[in-house]
């Protein structure tokens, strides 16, 4: 889902694009579920504010 050419769309490359999408977010957490099992990392699922789908991440939430 690209916007406009620039500093916009490689904002949304870095955010979104290169990143597994899960449709729903029963779909993220079925995969965060086996993902845990497997390793010690610490990961969490969020919405995601451009494709409005559903990410991993192993990022703590951050407050603005």
């Amino acid at each position: 889902m690209r916007f406009k050419a620039g500093k916009m769309t490689k904002l949304i490359d870095k955010m979104c694009l290169f990143k597994r999408l899960y449709i729903t977010k029963h779909e993220a957490l079925l995969i965060l579920y086996k993902r845990q099992k497997r390793t010690k990392k610490k990961l969490r699922i969020y919405k995601c504010p451009i494709c409005k789908g559903w990410h991993l991440t192993s990022k703590e939430k951050y407050f603005r």
